[in-house]
């Protein structure tokens, strides 16, 4: 057969397509909704779970066209069963595939399946003999009493488990490989000699696929270990970095960096099933690692390259590490990151802080994906807080709120970006929307709570009353770019300056430019090597532009460089942001989007609280509108700490 027509017969009538790492999606069976609903009618007939039973799966040998078939058994744990139990995200749920479980029809999302079709045709080690245990399946997600009994048994399971695998997702599609597999099935491949690999190079260009490049990763990962001096620092680890791995090196950067951005380094059940087992194997596509090398490998990366580091997956990596150490500290009575000499509450708050940024289908795994690490760092779990699927989310967030305010009374609580609650009172925690922010309390709180749980009292003082604001704006629309203003920027600050700048230092008796510097505290905290003068230009060429020129660099009157552009984004980032002008000049930038501040509110500051909160008066009572900065103002920096109150005479402020 003529070289180029072998190529245009198997371009034209391939046995398969690649979606993944060699899965295929051709022989996978898609369905429409009700198709969906049939399937669901006719799935795995479930039988109840006593004692300490639980499901353990077999995924069956099957080739790459095969759809993936299992068998599940339901078996004692007590008994120590070996298995495996799988870290993954379930991934769009509109998204289904069908398996064979028990020879019955079951639906599984295309991550899950993309994971068992990984492991089914994986030669070394060979998992088809082993047994999963993989919630999707193994629990009844149809059954809202059986997930409620079962949630809380998940640390016994991954502590139980053999080994857990954590599977990060595919790599895209490893073409060169897929495509040798497909020509070496051919009859006349083996009689072509060195044509082939002509063949090979010429339906594939020799172009790295991103799984070409994790694969050079894991081939040369060994050769960095070994060439690292025990006391190297930051630029022998990036020299031998580059040596390591050559020209592919910046291609292995970008590669890491999406993988630090995939969905599992997000979700909210990841973080448990990462923590509990001793060393997980983490599977990036069809390549393997532990989670131990992973983690110091990318510690070393993080350093090099910073950008890396606003990624979610270090973050996530950070906050993992924090909790084994945790875990650690147990054995150590005099280590303060010991969770027992803490109580309860305090553990959970450290967890929350820990885990704020994580995402999951039901709102309610906000605090049921995390509580069951109280039972790994040595505490039971809150008989009001025990997982329970019927209970709405609101009043799951109310419960959890005034365990945590009645128990240790910690108002990082009330710091929420965002609270679409509508049933529960107004100082009740959105975990959805809580960054929680990690740092001591400076003093002791005063707190206390109704006997219907539905008002908070708390000790504090009136800053002052609203004299104006302005609502806050999307940071797309001010944007700056090195070589464009955008209009909405400019407007944005000349308004800025009219409606709240110039009117705090008539009221202060101070200067603009002296009230303009407190806006730049935080970016000059992240990078300021230029002094406040130079942030003061950059604000006045990005408000008037076409005065100095278009574009960063003529409107800061420099070159574009890191420090100018870090500026202009900084300032763009401040001051996209809701703020409120009070009667005596202070300025705060409120930290809820979701607030339209109003006359009659009023910015207080609260015994415990490290920030300002702004409330709306009711009656006698108060509604919680969220916490603000001060940004300018005789309370601006300052540290509220028990000598800040020593002498200060505080009222009570009744929230409903």
């Amino acid at each position: 057969m003529p070289l180029d027509s072998l190529i245009r017969t198997l371009r034209i009538t391939p046995k398969f397509t690649f979606k993944s790492d060699s899965a295929p999606v051709q022989h996978v069976q898609k369905h429409s909704s009700e198709e969906r609903k049939d399937s669901r009618l006719s799935a795995y007939p479930y039988r109840e779970l006593s004692g300490t039973d639980v499901r353990l799966i077999r995924i069956l040998p099957g080739d790459d066209g095969d759809v993936i078939k299992c068998h599940i058994d339901q078996i004692p744990l007590d008994s120590s069963p070996k298995y495996f139990a799988l870290s993954y995200v379930w991934g769009d749920t509109s998204d289904m595939r069908t398996i064979k479980l028990n020879n019955h029809p079951f639906e599984v999302t295309q991550g899950l399946y993309e994971a068992m079709y990984q492991f089914r045709q994986l030669p070394d080690p060979d998992y088809t003999a082993d047994y999963f245990w993989i919630d999707a399946i193994c629990i009844n997600q149809g059954d809202i009493e059986e997930k409620s009994r079962e949630v809380p048994r998940m640390v016994d399971i991954y502590t139980s488990c053999t080994q857990v695998l954590i599977w990060l997702g595919p790599n895209g599609p490893p073409s060169k490989n897929g495509v040798r597999r497909l020509l070496r099935k051919t009859p006349v491949y083996k009689y072509m000699g060195s044509k082939a690999k002509h063949l090979e190079n010429l339906y594939h260009p020799n172009k790295l696929t991103p799984d070409d490049i994790i694969e050079e990763f894991f081939k040369k990962k060994w050769l960095f270990w070994i060439s690292i001096p025990e006391d190297s620092d930051d630029g022998d680890d990036d020299a031998v970095l580059r040596q390591a791995f050559g020209g592919s090196y910046h291609a292995m950067i970008r590669a890491w960096a999406e993988i630090l951005t995939r969905p599992w380094f997000m979700r909210t059940w990841t973080i448990q099933e990462a923590c509990i087992p001793a060393d997980p194997i983490v599977y990036i596509g069809r390549h393997r690692m532990s989670f131990t090398e992973m983690s110091g490998f990318l510690r070393i990366l993080g350093v090099q390259h910073r950008a890396l580091l606003a990624t979610g997956g270090i973050g996530r990596m950070l906050s993992l590490e924090r909790i084994r150490d945790m875990r650690h500290a147990i054995f150590d009575l005099e280590d303060d990151l010991n969770p027992i000499r803490m109580k309860t509450a305090e553990v959970l708050c450290r967890l929350l802080s820990l885990t704020a940024r994580k995402e999951c289908s039901d709102p309610r795994d906000q605090i049921y994906g995390i509580i069951g690490l109280l039972d790994f760092l040595g505490h039971d779990i809150p008989p009001e807080l025990l997982p329970d699927y019927h209970r709405p989310y609101e009043d799951l967030c109310w419960d959890c709120t005034v365990y945590i305010m009645g128990s240790i009374g910690d108002l990082r609580l009330l710091d929420c970006q965002w609270n679409s609650h509508r049933t529960v009172p107004s100082w009740v925690a959105d975990f959805r929307f809580s960054p929680f922010r990690q740092f001591k309390l400076k003093c002791e709180p005063s707190v206390s709570l109704s006997p219907d749980k539905r008002t908070l009292c708390l000790q504090g003082l009136v800053i002052g009353a609203y004299e104006g604001h302005i609502p806050r704006c999307s940071l797309e629309r001010v944007m700056p770019h090195p070589n464009h203003v955008p209009e909405a920027l400019s407007a944005r600050l000349q308004a800025f300056e009219q409606r709240i700048i110039e009117p705090s230092a008539r009221m202060r008796g101070a200067t603009v430019e002296e009230t303009l510097d407190g806006f730049f505290r935080d970016g000059r905290r992240i990078y300021d090597k230029s002094g406040p003068e130079a942030w003061r230009r950059t604000f006045r060429g990005l408000s008037e532009p076409r005065r100095q020129g278009i574009g960063v660099a003529r409107a800061a009157g420099r070159r574009v460089d890191t420090a100018c552009y870090a500026e202009a984004h900084s300032i763009a980032d401040e001051f996209r942001h809701s703020f409120v002008l009070l009667a005596d000049g202070t300025v705060a930038r409120l930290g809820r989007q979701d607030v339209r501040v109003a006359p009659g509110d009023l910015l207080c500051l609260f015994r415990g609280a490290q920030r300002a909160n702004l409330v709306r008066p009711r009656g006698d009572d108060y509604t919680y509108l969220g916490q603000c900065d001060i940004r300018v103002g005789s309370f601006a920096g300052a540290a509220f700490d028990d000598d800040f109150w020593k002498d200060r005479e505080t009222e009570e402020f009744r929230l409903v």
